[in-house]
């Protein structure tokens, strides 16, 4: 399952707790309207059953997911997984003086 959705809490209730991982991928912030931290609390809550039902949390960045509002809840559980990135190689442009541009 991927995290943030505001029905994660209830569909990690159906899941069993050794068959569900989670990708969490980051917390929700929103504007400080009355609304809006009722959203963000309701998603907190949902995605708190979430990771504490899951049997791993994949994380892109344990630096980010140990400052998580959320996800340092269950640093036992954590996985990091970095994203595929291809290593940088820098590479010597020779500019060819007889092209005008």
């Amino acid at each position: 399952m991927h995290l943030p959705m505001l029905e994660s809490g209830l569909i990690a209730c159906l899941v069993k707790k050794d068959k569900l991982v989670t990708m969490y991928h980051c917390d929700i912030n929103l504007s400080q309207s009355l609304i809006d931290k009722m959203i963000t609390k309701i998603m907190d809550i949902s995605h708190t059953i979430a990771l504490r039902r899951s049997k791993v949390v994949d994380v892109t960045s344990l630096d980010y997911a140990l400052h998580s509002r959320i996800a340092y809840k269950v640093e036992s559980k954590l996985f990091d997984i970095s994203a595929p990135i291809k290593p940088y190689h820098a590479i010597d442009i020779i500019k060819d003086e007889n092209i005008k541009g």
